[in-house]
């Protein structure tokens, strides 16, 4: 009786090895590597990365300006002393912090748009202030009716 049974096991492995080494050997696919999903602290990461980093320059158009754009392309990045800079640095530092509180449930971006709107009013040449729109321009759509960001404050 003993020996039914190990011969029932050894033919359940035998079964096993043949189907295990059939599938490996079949596919004609070559193993898909799964993506690792993105945690919030990584999201955290990207944002502060592209939120920091410096603005682009644009170049000026090569065609006839009305007189509100060349006033509009005089008025270059202006340079701030270094106590405005402090405080426009001191400002973004305070709205990027506010952004990644919004970021988690039951938050609002409130303060976050408060911020970026005093960097916007205070130092409106700045590469800061930039930085401010740009921050503006990644609120959610439907934040941004809640707290009225107009189309001058992104930049457009």
């Amino acid at each position: 009786m003993s020996k039914f049974w190990l011969k029932i096991a050894v033919l359940g492995v035998v079964v096993v090895g043949v189907v295990v080494a059939v599938s490996i050997f079949s596919s004609s696919e070559p193993a898909k590597k799964v993506e690792k999903p993105k945690t919030f602290y990584d999201v955290i990461r990207e944002d502060d990365k592209r939120l920091r980093a410096e603005p682009e320059v644009r170049q000026p158009r090569r065609k006839r300006l009305s007189r509100e754009e060349a006033a509009e392309l005089a008025q270059q990045p202006q340079e701030l002393t270094a106590e405005q800079r402090f405080q426009a640095e001191k400002l973004f530092e305070m709205a990027l912090f506010e952004r990644k509180k919004a970021r988690l449930p039951a938050m609002t971006y409130k303060r976050m748009v408060q911020y970026c709107r005093q960097i916007i009013k205070s130092f409106p040449n700045s590469a800061e202030a930039a930085k401010a729109r740009r921050m503006l321009a990644e609120v959610p759509a439907h934040k941004r009716k809640r707290y009225n960001i107009t189309n001058e404050e992104l930049g457009l």
